[in-house]
């Protein structure tokens, strides 16, 4: 299966962190979604996502100085896969 180039911003909270079982440099952020909106340029994969809880790999870098359970988080998030979600890197905000 290939997969299209995706983005789309994802708001929510975050739920829970912990390391990937299998790629190396990268933990998983439990995100419960509160809304999504598009990226200008690419197809929202996450239309139906919002009330939803995804598991979002971060690279481990970027877990340690912006995101904590409880948080409320933005990023830009894309599908690499079935069941296999990515946030950009540079698109990690917390308010």
């Amino acid at each position: 299966m290939q997969v299209v180039e995706n983005w789309a911003e994802v708001k929510g909270t975050v739920q829970g962190l912990g390391p990937h079982p299998s790629l190396d440099g990268y933990s998983v952020v439990e995100v419960q979604v509160e809304s999504v909106a598009d990226v200008t340029g690419y197809p929202n994969l996450f239309h139906s996502a919002a009330g939803q809880t995804l598991a979002v790999n971060v690279p481990k870098d970027r877990v340690g100085e912006l995101l904590a359970p409880g948080e409320q988080v933005t990023l830009h998030v894309r599908r690499g896969g079935p069941g296999s979600v990515f946030a950009h890197p540079d698109r990690i905000t917390v308010p």
